[in-house]
This record gives C-alpha cells, sequence and structure tokens, in this order.
C-alpha cells in the first residue's frame, strides 16, 4: 500500500508541474477520442535463474530454443484516448518449459504466465501535427500489472523426488513515461519505459522488483493501419514467502517484436 501511495504522489506532482500542456493539445486537436488496438507477437530470450531451495535451475535460453519449448508468446496492447487521459490495457502470455540437470539433481520446470498490464495515462505535453496527429507528445503511464503464474516442478536426484504445483496471483502497481515522435509523416519512433514491483506480496508471493523497457519503429500507411517493429526488456524478481525452503524467480526476457496496429 505505501508503494502505491507514493506512486500516486510521483504522478500527482508530475501533473502538477506540467500546468502549460493544456495549449499543446488545443493547438493539435489532440482533445478528440482515438482508440488503438496492436496485436504482437514477440520472440524473446529468456536469462535468469529459478532457485528450489538449495537448487537453482539456470534458465538461459536463446530464441531457437524458446520456440521449441514455448507454445505461444504473444501480447496485445489496446488504448482509448479521450483529450489529454486515456486507458490502457494489454494481456501478454506464454508458456516455457524447460529441463536441466544439476550435479546429480534433475530439474523439469514448467512456468505459464499470464500477465495484464492495465492503467491511464496523461499526456504531459505534445508539439508539432502531423497529419491529424501530434508530430511528438510524451505520456505518463500509471497502472497495475497482474501476473498469474503457474508454475509446475519436479525435482529427483538418488536422495529424493519431490514434485510440486504452485499457481500463483499477483497486482503489483508500475509508472513510467512513454515518448512517441514522428520522424516523416509516414515513420515513427517510440520508447518506453517504466519501473513496478516495489515488494508488494499477493498470495504470500512477494515482487521484489519489476521493470520494463520498450522501443519500435512503426509505419504508417495511413491514418487507421500501419505496422511496427521493436525490441522488448522485462526483467521479473519474484518469491514465494509462504514456501518452506528458499526460492527465486529472478527472469530477465528480451527480445524482439512486431505488430500490426489499427487506429480509430
Amino acid at each position: 500500500m505505501n508503494a502505491i501511495k507514493r506512486i500516486l504522489f510521483v504522478a500527482t506532482l508530475l501533473l502538477l508541474l506540467v500546468p502549460g500542456t493544456r495549449s499543446f493539445a488545443e493547438e493539435s486537436g489532440a482533445d478528440r477520442r482515438e482508440f488503438t488496438i496492436v496485436p504482437y507477437a514477440w520472440f524473446p530470450n529468456i536469462e535468469g535463474d529459478v532457485t528450489i531451495g538449495q537448487q537453482t535451475a539456470n534458465a538461459d535460453i536463446g530464441v531457437d530454443a524458446l520456440l521449441d519449448n514455448t507454445e505461444f508468446a504473444g501480447m496485445v496492447q489496446m488504448e482509448a484516448r479521450f483529450g489529454r487521459f486515456g486507458l490502457f490495457v494489454q494481456p501478454n502470455y506464454f508458456k516455457l518449459e524447460e529441463s536441466r540437470s544439476i550435479l546429480l539433481t534433475d530439474v523439469d520446470l514448467t512456468l505459464k504466465f499470464s500477465m495484464i498490464e492495465f492503467g491511464g495515462f496523461f499526456r504531459l505535453g505534445e508539439w508539432g501535427v502531423v497529419r491529424k496527429h501530434p508530430a511528438a507528445y510524451v505520456d505518463l503511464m500509471v497502472g497495475g500489472r497482474y501476473w498469474g503464474i503457474e508454475q509446475e516442478t519436479d525435482i529427483s536426484s538418488p536422495f529424493f523426488i519431490t514434485e510440486r504445483e504452485e499457481n500463483v496471483h499477483l497486482t503489483e502497481p508500475f509508472v513510467g513515461l512513454r515518448l512517441v515522435t514522428y520522424l516523416t509523416d509516414h515513420i515513427l519512433f517510440g520508447a518506453r519505459g517504466d519501473v513496478g514491483g516495489f515488494g508488494v506480496k499477493g498470495d504470500d508471493v512477494k515482487s521484489n522488483f519489476t521493470w520494463q523497457a520498450i522501443t519500435f519503429l512503426g509505419y504508417e500507411f495511413n491514418d487507421v493501419f500501419g505496422i511496427e517493429a521493436g525490441y522488448r526488456w522485462l526483467s521479473v524478481d519474484m518469491e514465494n514467502e509462504a514456501l518452506p525452503f528458499d526460492n527465486e524467480i529472478d527472469l530477465d526476457f528480451e527480445g524482439m517484436f512486431a505488430g500490426i496496429s489499427f487506429r480509430f
């Protein structure tokens, strides 16, 4: 709760520091309504460790191995903007299966991630006009990130055999900024960064820290249809405090994505 209060305080302070942004919106006609849908396919490399008791399974997986071990990896960005304010939701899903041998211990791990980002954004400023859109703009993003993680772990050694299934449900806050600028009348560049987690707990699971960075290039064929491609970094650090042994999921996802944008 304290982390959420801190985020709301920072967001309110930023809004108070940008009283002149209304003129930008009025000059570019940004008070109109706009709806955006962008489905993406994502091809991440995965690096990190999954610790269970005294055993740590390394999870460094490249794109080729990931395609063999992952059923699906994708996301859909959906936004609705009303003038300077807007709402967004982004569901993500992928499944990872990995088997490793550590000394005399075999570890079979299955992770199913369902992640939904949701929240609102406020346009801090915008400049110029390209067709019907601002030539450049900056948004403050404040929201939550829901994690639904199903973890199936099979550990076998000459001394013991352990099978365990855990379902994790956690909603953590995050705050970030987004920049979009048009390089030409049809080519745009975008970047987004956010941080979250802040030790928030749910269902005995604690999100120590989460950060994300996204960059992309897009080409808009017209005011409705376009394509986007970019790179995404997502770092997750969580632990289950209800388990009787040390455990931690520390994973970094990074890789290219591509999608089709529709704006109405």
